[in-house]
Formats: structure tokens, sequence, C-alpha cells
């Protein structure tokens, strides 16, 4: 990294140490970040459709969308309608994704996650998804995904063994979507502030992350089909977070070429291509921690 870039990414770390002390202007700053780009004019849904043609989206391969519907607000269609029009972009054969975290609830003194009844926390679009006929959600409770498709069954098991219990590791639905060469879409978001793939290559790395203690164990209530059982998982510590530079890490992933972005009509569109993301972003997280900056480093 340039000199340049190490002085933004640590300027923007100080930024988010220092706004988090202020919850109000926490606010303010996240409602600007998710204003428009630029004037509002209606988009139809076959507009919407040419636009991620062009953007680079390819037809017939895996889909995870992440949604802001505010974002979308000029884009003129239901949520089903965008839906269906996904589901149309995806074909017959790939599978459509999105993020289905669940809205925070508590039992016994423990998070609670009901697979089949907890709302998501992820917008409207990624709600409609879930109440779906024929969508199925995973049980795992940190960044769970709802799934419509042929391959919705292998995005949605239990892959606890396969991650070490992490949410984003080996067997999990966002390293399955790099497995299988699917794309990640952002409608009406930019992608440095929704990509979760950005997670996956610190949960691949384990004991080589170089971020000291980036776990810790976490104990949920989780109900599936009725059977209720405490899952044990191993998400990233919430502290980390403070060292997220978001914004550099937006402009690294646009200088090589990871991400294809367009914002016309007040209306973001972007596409990742999931292995070549991973695959460019593995080394850079195993050689920097990035996007984390002036995080505790681990002792190799």
């Amino acid at each position: 990294m340039s000199v340049v870039s190490q002085v933004t990414a640590a300027i923007e770390v100080a930024g988010r140490h220092g706004v988090g002390l202020v919850p109000e202007l926490r606010a303010r700053i996240g409602r600007w970040a998710r204003r428009p780009p630029g004037p509002l004019h209606p988009v139809s849904l076959a507009e919407l459709e040419r636009r991620l043609e062009d953007l680079g989206a390819a037809r017939g391969r895996d889909l995870i969308v992440h949604s802001s519907w505010d974002g979308l607000r000029q884009v003129q269609g239901k949520p089903s309608e965008i839906l269906d029009l996904l589901c149309a972009f995806a074909g017959p054969d790939a599978t459509l994704v999105m993020p289905s975290h669940p809205i925070a609830q508590r039992k016994d003194g423990l998070p609670f996650f009901d697979v089949q009844r907890s709302p998501t926390g992820m917008g409207l679009l990624a709600e409609s998804l879930r109440r779906t006929r024929g969508t199925r959600r995973g049980a795992f409770p940190i960044a769970p995904v709802c799934a419509l498709g042929p391959a919705a069954e292998r995005y949605t098991r239990d892959f606890r063994r396969e991650s070490d219990a992490t949410p984003y590791g080996r067997g999990s639905p966002w390293h399955t979507i790099s497995e299988r060469g699917g794309q990640v879409l952002l409608l009406g978001i930019a992608p440095e502030r929704a990509l979760t793939l950005v997670h996956v290559a610190f949960d691949l790395l384990g004991d080589d992350s170089p971020i000291r203690d980036l776990h810790h164990q976490e104990t949920w209530i989780v109900v599936d089909g009725g059977a209720t059982e405490r899952w044990t998982v191993r998400p990233h510590r919430p502290a980390v977070e403070k060292y997220l530079a978001t914004y550099m890490f937006g402009r690294m992933m646009t200088r090589a070429g990871v991400v294809a972005e367009r914002a016309d009509d007040g209306l973001r569109l972007a596409c990742v291509d999931a292995r070549r993301f991973l695959d460019w972003h593995l080394p850079i997280a195993r050689d920097t921690g990035f996007p984390y900056w002036g995080f505790p480093r681990a002792r190799r």
C-alpha cells in the first residue's frame, strides 16, 4: 500500500473511533452515506435489467443480492416484481440468494433465532424473498441466507464442522458462492457498505489471520422446524469493526477491477465476481489485514 493509502486508512479509522462515541453523529453520517448519488428519475424494470447486463452481470449464474429498498425507490416495481426479475436473470439452473440476518431477539438470556419465523433486518426485498414459497433459510444464526433455486439446500446447509463454527468460512454460503462461480449484486447500495464477501478470507485464514483475537464465542438458541438447539458459534468480535477502513478498501477494489459500479438516475448498482474477488482479497487479508487497519496484530 502507498503512503497516501495508509494515511487515508488511518484518518478513516480514527474518524470511525471518534464517531462511535457520539451515536447521534454516527446516525447522521449513516444517513449521509446512504443518500442517492444524484437526482432521482424513474427506472423501469426493463431498464434495470438492461443496466445489470451493461454492468457485466452474467445470466445463468448464482446470485447473492444485497439491496436497500430505500435505494431502489425510483425503480418502478413491487418487491415481488423485482424478485421475479432477479430469478429470471439467474435462470432455472441457478440460485437466487439474499442475506437474511435476523432482527435481534433474546430468550432465556441468550440471542434467539427461529429459522422459519424470525424476520430479517436486511431490507424489504430480502424479507420478501424469505416469505416466498419454496425459499429455504439457513440455520447458522450469524449472517444466514435465504435461497431459492436448485442449489438452495447447499447454501442453507449446516456447515459448522466445515467452517470451524465461523460464519463466513469453508462451506458457508459466502464461501459457496465463490466455489460455484457465482456473482454478488448490490442494488441501491454501495459495495463498501454491504459486501459481506470481505469477511470470507479471514475465516478461511483461521490461525494465519493477522488480526489478534478476531473471533469470540457465542451461544445461540436456534429453533428450526420446531426443534430447539443451542448452537455455539465463533463470529468476529464486534470491537474489530472500529478498525474497518471501508472507504479506502472500496477504492482498492475499484483500482483492481474486482467490482463494477454505476450510478445513474440516483440508482447505485454494483457487481462482483465472487471467485475473482476472493482470489484477489485472500493474499491482501493475509499480508495486511485490509480492510481492517490499525488493529492489534497476531503473533506469528
